[in-house]
């Protein structure tokens, strides 16, 4: 049943995209979804995909469903904070740090992120990653792990 609806949420999820969506990243993709579920959570799919993956783990609970979920689990985290996150900072700037942070990541105001700092402000970005990949962090930080709650 769990599984079952997160099948359901995942396709309205992906209906909700529109034209926008897509697996993985475009980097020609210039539209920001905020409305439908978008509104409550930065990644309804993989938060729907993450119900289905409980759901099926829980069908046959042992230690490797268990294994097999913080895998998945572990995998989209990855994939959100160091693959599609960026891109979406390095694409949309401003407007998309001011809907991280109010928007949860995976829940609804779980895992939103501080309110960027000041234009003038130093970065702490700067010694990130992805300062040399997004040049335009080092004056305004939109998110930095540690202002999101998850």
């Amino acid at each position: 049943m769990v599984a079952a609806a997160g099948v359901v949420c995942t396709y309205a999820a992906q209906l909700a995209m529109g034209t926008a969506w897509r697996i993985g990243v475009d980097p020609t993709e210039r539209n920001l979804v905020t409305s439908g579920p978008f509104a409550f959570v930065r990644n309804p799919i993989f938060t729907a995909a993450l119900i289905t993956f409980t759901g099926l783990s829980f069908t046959t609970p042992n230690l490797v469903a268990l294994t097999g979920l913080v895998v998945v689990y572990a995998g989209i985290q990855m994939q959100v904070r160091g693959v599609e996150e960026p891109h979406l900072l390095a694409t949309h700037g401003q407007t998309y740090a001011n809907y991280a942070a109010r928007v949860g990541r995976f829940l609804p105001t779980i895992g939103a992120c501080a309110r960027p700092a000041a234009r003038n402000s130093p970065s702490p970005l700067r010694h990130h990653p992805y300062r040399k990949a997004l040049p335009w962090t080092w004056q305004s930080p939109p998110c930095k792990p540690s202002d999101c709650s998850s």
